[in-house]
């Protein structure tokens, strides 16, 4: 061999070492990186079920409260705000923000 070979070849070694130790580096950086991906995807998991769990608590809350609500009462109070809205013409405006409650009655139309 000559020396011109021996030198080039050398330098292919050296340059498939090189090429060997940063494929084990990117193959270290992306088992790190899977592995920090699956930990985000278990504290994601845990804040949301957690997020589920009081939402779930609070919804039944506000139902237990509905459904303790006085209707008499709210459907007595609904009655005398009608009322109250016919015979006071300043209070069109906050009847005409809820027609819902203030729905006025179907006129009859006029028959051709």
């Amino acid at each position: 061999m000559s020396e011109l070979e021996n030198q080039s070849g050398m330098a292919g070694g050296s340059a498939i070492d090189d090429i060997q130790e940063q494929f084990r580096s990117l193959r270290v950086l992306v088992a790190v990186a899977l592995v920090m991906l699956i930990g985000f995807t278990f504290c994601a998991d845990y804040f949301l079920a957690k997020q589920i769990q009081i939402m779930d608590g609070e919804s039944a809350q506000m139902q237990m409260m509905a459904s303790s609500f006085p209707q008499a009462a709210a459907t007595d109070f609904v009655k005398r705000l009608k009322e109250y809205a016919k015979t006071h013409p300043d209070f069109t405006s906050v009847a005409a923000r809820y027609p819902g409650i203030f729905e006025q009655q179907p006129q009859a139309a006029p028959k051709k």
